[in-house]
């Protein structure tokens, strides 16, 4: 009974208590200090980047194959591209690689058949009976070279010029992978081939190729449309912080674009030899971190002939047809009127017609404004009726005494001036058409695209606006955490201080 009630005392019992209480308090402590580890080890290895163990540049091309669509209405245009990241990994220097030649090939190094029992080569391609050879692999575009090892003794580099049979390559996941997101994207991006190597044994130099379909949103400029020239970019932006990995524009095979000439569009190659790839970083996230990027651009400017053909010229036509309301007299004025009304609703519904294919722009473009012209030019004559109404009247109610000459005398000096009004009118519309837009469009501007805007302009309106997060419109920066948005808008990856997780470990990261 003594033990009992010595185990079962209020002062026992306070002081278990307080052990307890200094024992969960340890163990709170010991969490958050997992916490942070883990959230450390994360910020490293996120996306299964490996930084951790290799050098912080990864070289970045972008070859655009082609432009399959570009909306104009909806402001997306959709491109096929293939993504080259290279990247130096120290754990895979001095790789051996193994490469099966075909039966009776013959150069340095060439060992006859590996031991079967040892051998983990695909035993669906026959290898272990093919000889091969062991060494330090390099692959330099299209060539691939070996640096034979024989005993552990390096021989000189070697010329593969035969097609071999099959190549060995390292578990390059289990080293990490790089995992980048796609800004300003529409739905999923379609990955058509992955290909993933060694492409230097020797270095340890890894090579991801990636060819992609995705369709991206632009905001289009129509400033100067139908002479307008658009940037249609994206970016790539890393998962991990710009300290950590930092993606560059290989400068040993530059980025390009192969598409010159579209239905509408044609790519000035001038500008994509230095601006299809470049880099930049994001403005950061509130934790002041910066996400490197590769800015991706495609110099496409419209061509103007079908516009000039089919909507140009023949509102030109239309309000030239329109002067015919002056063979009318001014007696006729209510036969004019519905001439004027009718060439009026037929522009109107050019005007419409064009609205259905355009974005909708709180400025007006060059061909909005000439259209804006042609209506003026079809409503003249109308208004020119109505003030010779009313001079008329004024003439009448202001002249009483000379009433019945008068009708007469204003008849004759009004189809004077009519007439007058009437070649004014025809002289003007000629002269801008053939004296200006005729000879602008055929003469200078095939060469001096005076009607354009400048390249250097048009990457100022459209390529250099700094988000701070891969998409606007995402609103995650806005959030009262440490956000940055990753991908398009249909995925986010937000990131929490480890502060307001400490009950769960798992929840220091999750995917909306």
């Amino acid at each position: 009974m003594s033990i009992l009630n010595r185990d079962t005392s209020p002062q026992h019992a306070s002081m278990l208590a307080d052990k307890l209480e200094t024992v969960l308090g340890e163990m709170r402590d010991m969490q958050r200090e997992a916490l942070q580890v883990q959230r450390e080890v994360r910020d490293n290895t996120e996306g299964g980047s490996p930084h951790l163990f290799s050098d912080k540049d990864v070289n970045v091309r972008v070859c655009i194959h082609q432009i399959l669509d570009v909306n104009l209405h909806q402001e997306t245009f959709t491109v096929e591209f293939d993504v080259h990241f290279r990247w130096t990994d120290p754990r895979l220097r001095k790789y051996k690689t193994r490469v099966w030649m075909p039966r009776g090939s013959s150069m340095p190094g060439l060992q006859q058949k590996c031991n079967p029992n040892t051998c983990n080569c695909p035993k669906e391609t026959g290898c272990c009976q093919l000889p091969f050879v062991e060494g330090f692999y390099r692959r330099v575009k299209a060539q691939h070279y070996i640096k034979p090892v024989v005993d552990g003794v390096e021989m000189k580099e070697t010329l593969i010029t035969e097609s071999y049979v099959h190549k060995e390559e390292p578990n390059l996941k289990k080293f990490g992978e790089i995992k980048v997101s796609y800004t300003k994207l529409m739905g999923e991006v379609h990955v058509l081939l992955e290909d993933w190597h060694l492409n230097d044994g020797d270095k340890g130099e890894v090579m991801l190729y990636r060819k992609m379909i995705a369709t991206f949103k632009e905001n289009m400029e129509l400033r100067r449309f139908p002479f307008d020239r658009q940037l249609l970019q994206f970016y790539i932006t890393a998962r991990v912080p710009a300290p950590h990995v930092k993606m560059v524009v290989d400068a040993a095979e530059p980025s390009t674009c192969y598409v010159a000439d579209l239905s509408e569009f044609k790519v000035d190659q001038t500008e994509q030899k230095e601006w299809t790839a470049t880099e930049k970083e994001t403005n950061g996230s509130k934790a002041g971190r910066t996400y490197s990027q590769i800015h991706v651009m495609i110099h496409a400017e419209r061509k103007p002939q079908k516009y000039m053909v089919n909507i140009v010229f023949l509102v030109y036509l239309l309000v030239l047809a329109s002067f015919s309301c002056f063979i009318l007299g001014m007696k006729d004025s209510g036969d004019r009127t519905q001439i004027i009304i009718a060439f009026v609703l037929a522009i109107l519904a050019t005007k419409y017609l064009i609205n259905d294919k355009l974005p909708s722009k709180s400025y007006e473009s060059m061909l909005d404004l000439y259209l804006l012209v042609a209506y003026v030019f079809l409503l003249l004559p109308a208004m020119e009726l109505e003030a010779v109404a009313i001079w008329n009247w004024f003439h009448w109610h202001h002249h009483l005494d000379i009433q019945e000459h008068l009708p007469d005398d204003l008849a004759s000096h009004t189809e004077g001036s009519d007439s007058n009004f009437a070649m004014w009118l025809f002289v003007i519309w000629n002269s801008v058409h053939w004296l200006l837009i005729l000879p602008l469009y055929l003469v200078y501007c095939s060469t001096a695209d005076c009607l354009r805007p400048s390249w250097d302009t048009v990457r100022e309106n459209q390529g250099s606006r700094k988000h701070r997060c891969c998409f606007t419109s995402c609103g995650c920066c806005e959030d009262d955490h440490d956000t940055m948005c990753w991908c398009s808008p249909y995925e986010l990856v937000r990131e929490h201080d480890a502060d307001d997780d400490t009950d769960d470990l798992g929840s220091s990261s999750s995917e909306q």
